[in-house]
């Protein structure tokens, strides 16, 4: 089957569950694996199917570091069968996969959030629709046994940040994919591979999840070995003796690198392209780590989620060399402990946009490696301690509507209005929190012993303010720096209201300059009823548009022509003034009309909206629907299929009171 090309990126976490919803069987054959491959050198011989009197499991046993892991008897076994079978799978097999790689395209089309993460990871464009064979090219990463062998410690740790959290598993989700990856495990490694792996992962997940409840089971299990499972524990346990005969120095354990999930060579600085997001953004998912930093000090940043570490800003690109890159932390949200850290290996700095932030530098030269870089970065987030999140921001649903109510118009919103924006609702406490992630991190705190000083507070209902002011640090500052950090990014990305929350969280709403809205989240701010009540005196544009409204006032329509009459190209811009939500607007509309013998190509090149009060126009229609698709599909309808509209991207200007359409 044909792979098709495509440039491999990283796979984001999944959204996860909340409880286990389905429990998996224990057995002597997972169980035996996972002890052997998390102590080989001690546990080896408890592969042997024919040893009755496996000592019982403790937690302490089962490493959880999974950095010292070793899965060459893994690996080696699935080479043998792969040897044997690969290549003549049956047509009937290869009819399954690409059956089930079809049913698996429908549905990540269908789920938004996994389409885009699977998108982000393939580098798909996010307007595209899955197909067959890009699912099929998802998987088979996992399985690309030409150029990068198996590596199955690849396809757990995936695994297992995909559908894990907090020591809960959504086996729902699993469910619905382990079908597909079955599938693939068995086309390219062959049937007894698949069993062996899966066993493996299966008791995995399972200690991952409740550790205590899996030695308790697995024990029982252990030294109960089926007649179904001896003929893997007899091969596995002979490819374990023959690693243990070896030279000391291929006996070395197999260990996942730091970063794997990065699989970063060193490639030149100028081949790391800067990710243009602005600063200071809240974080709400540990997803969205990879989307707003760049992949040399992405483990940094995720490491800083993990210790409940606010990070702000990041820079490692290309356009860094010659100047410094950096990693910049909130001072606020550390602990009394962590701030010392910070304090020792960072340059503190008392008013970044107006409150203290901790800046670690990082001198960028031509001759500077990106693997250099990635080191100083991880090296400098692993000094930190795990603390208390308590820069995370919760809301009761009256400062919430207060909050939105600011900046928009809803007389009564209700708890499943505000989830619908994909805010998270904890009944217990009846707060209201940007993420389930959040939520977690705050419930879990109660295992962390160091509480921060001079953090975030929440206020209560009675306040004018949101949220308390920063309490500035009690150390002495050191001096300001006299050059910028960075160049201000010119436009913040929105993608929902809970992001527009945490922004506000830091400011007030005049502070916000620029606005680009970028996905799902927001309703029509320039909905069908403007583009429907365009009109144009030109027959050409009406093709285009030919509804009519009375909301408009005037129009007028203004054509520049060149070329033959029967070819050429008609350019023309559509204005329109009249009132949108009782509110004045005017709308510019740039038009380009290509003619020639066999087509008539109408293709809207750009669109703007001039209303008197630009910022209560935002405000009033942040709702929870797709503006780019909308608008994209919409568009697409108008000019029927006479040409295909790849992308289409909205940006907000509140100083210009401009919004952008850029359409491709």
């Amino acid at each position: 089957m044909e792979e098709v090309p495509v440039t491999i990126k990283n796979p984001a976490a999944q959204p996860k569950a909340k409880e286990i919803l389905y429990q998996p069987s224990y057995d002597s054959l997972g169980s035996r694996i996972l002890l052997t491959v998390s102590n080989f050198d001690k546990f080896h011989p408890i592969l042997d199917p024919n040893k009755k009197d496996v000592a019982a499991i403790t937690e302490q046993d089962i490493q959880t570091d999974r950095k010292k892991y070793n899965l060459k008897i893994l690996n080696e076994v699935s080479d043998d069968e792969r040897r044997k079978k690969n290549g003549v799978a049956s047509e009937h097999l290869t009819t399954a996969v690409t059956e089930w790689a079809s049913d698996a395209s429908e549905r990540f089309n269908r789920i938004k959030p996994l389409k885009k993460q699977i998108q982000n990871f393939l580098g798909l464009d996010e307007a595209s629709d899955f197909t067959t064979e890009q699912v099929i090219t998802y998987y088979k990463k996992y399985f690309d046994v030409v150029n990068q062998g198996t590596k199955y410690e690849v396809f757990a740790d995936d695994i297992i940040e995909r559908y894990a959290s907090s020591g809960n598993f959504d086996f729902e989700a699993y469910n619905r994919d382990i079908d597909g990856i079955r599938l693939f495990s068995r086309k390219f490694f062959g049937e007894e591979g698949d069993e062996i792996i899966q066993k493996y992962i299966t008791h995995w997940i399972n200690f991952k999840g409740d550790p205590k409840k899996y030695v308790t089971e697995a024990n029982k299990e252990i030294n109960t070995v089926q007649d179904i499972h001896k003929p893997h524990l007899e091969k596995l346990f002979k490819k374990a003796q023959e690693i243990q005969t070896t030279k000391k120095d291929n006996l070395e354990l197999e260990s996942i690198p730091e970063n794997i999930k990065q699989e970063l060579k060193d490639v030149p600085f100028g081949e790391i392209k800067a990710i243009e997001k602005s600063r200071n953004l809240m974080i709400t998912k540990r997803s969205q780590i990879r989307e707003l930093v760049e992949p040399l000090l992405v483990f940094a940043a995720e490491r800083f989620w993990d210790l409940n570490i606010r990070t702000l800003s990041t820079s490692a690109n290309a356009k860094d060399i010659g100047h410094t890159g950096y990693i910049i932390i909130d001072y606020n949200s550390l602990s009394d402990e962590n701030k010392k850290i910070a304090e020792e290996h960072g340059e503190l700095i008392p008013n970044y946009d107006g409150f203290p932030v901790i800046k670690f530098s990082l001198p960028i030269t031509p001759e500077t490696s990106t693997q250099s870089i990635q080191k100083q970065s991880d090296l400098f987030a692993d000094k930190f301690k795990k603390q208390k999140a308590h820069w995370i921001p919760s809301y009761t649903l009256a400062e919430i509507s207060k909050k939105y109510n600011a900046y928009h118009n809803e007389p009564e919103l209700t708890p499943e209005f505000l989830i619908e924006q994909g805010l998270y609702y904890d009944k217990e406490g009846d707060k209201f929190y940007l993420s389930e992630e959040h939520f977690q991190k705050v419930v879990d705190e109660s295992e962390v012993d160091e509480v921060p000083a001079g953090t975030f507070k929440t206020v209560s209902t009675n306040s004018t303010d949101q949220f308390a002011k920063i309490e500035q640090p009690t150390s002495k500052p050191t001096q300001l720096e006299t050059t910028p950090l960075a160049e201000k990014p010119k436009i913040v990305k929105i993608n929902s209201l809970k992001e527009i929350l945490g922004i506000l969280d830091k400011g007030q709403p005049d502070e916000i300059q620029n606005i680009s809205i970028t996905e799902a989240g927001l309703l029509d701010l320039l909905p069908k009823a403007i583009l429907d009540s365009v009109k144009s005196k030109n027959p050409a544009a009406k093709k285009f548009n030919p509804q009519i409204t009375d909301d408009i006032k005037k129009t007028n329509f203004a054509i520049d022509q060149s070329g033959n009459s029967g070819k050429g190209t008609v350019k023309g811009k559509i204005g329109a003034e009249g009132k949108f939500l009782l509110m004045p607007i005017n709308i510019g509309i740039d038009i380009e009309f290509k003619n020639s013998d066999d087509n008539k190509d109408i293709v809207p090149s750009g669109i703007s909206v001039q209303p008197d009060n630009f910022q209560s126009l935002v405000a009033d229609n942040l709702r929870k629907y797709k503006i780019k698709e909308e608008l994209r599909l919409y568009l697409q309808k108008q000019i029927k299929g006479r040409r295909v509209l790849k992308n289409l991207d909205l940006s907000i200007n509140s100083k210009d009171k401009t919004l952008d359409v850029t359409i491709q």
